[in-house]
């Protein structure tokens, strides 16, 4: 694995989906305008580097070239306080 030299980076929104957001949807998505001056944390993983955020948050990548994979499952805490995995 190598990472790309231009983007690739992952953006992370403070901004979890609202009502009134349905007034930027775009079919399966939003457009840009919903998060209209708020700045994301952006972060450049390396091969091998693991990421856990919450998907909640509206979340990005930026286009980058060469291949990309993820691996993705949920996490959650149950209501007797046991951290679950699941695919």
């Amino acid at each position: 694995f190598a990472a790309p030299e231009h983007g690739g980076e992952t953006m992370i929104w403070d901004h979890r989906w609202n009502p009134r957001d349905e007034q930027y949807r775009n079919g399966y998505g939003y457009y840009a305008e919903v998060l209209a001056g708020e700045p994301p944390l952006v972060v450049r993983p390396e091969p091998t580097d693991a990421m856990l955020f919450n998907t909640s948050n509206y979340h990005g990548v930026r286009a980058g070239s060469g291949l990309r994979m993820a691996l993705s499952f949920f996490v959650g805490v149950t209501t007797d306080s046991r951290l679950m995995v699941w695919s």
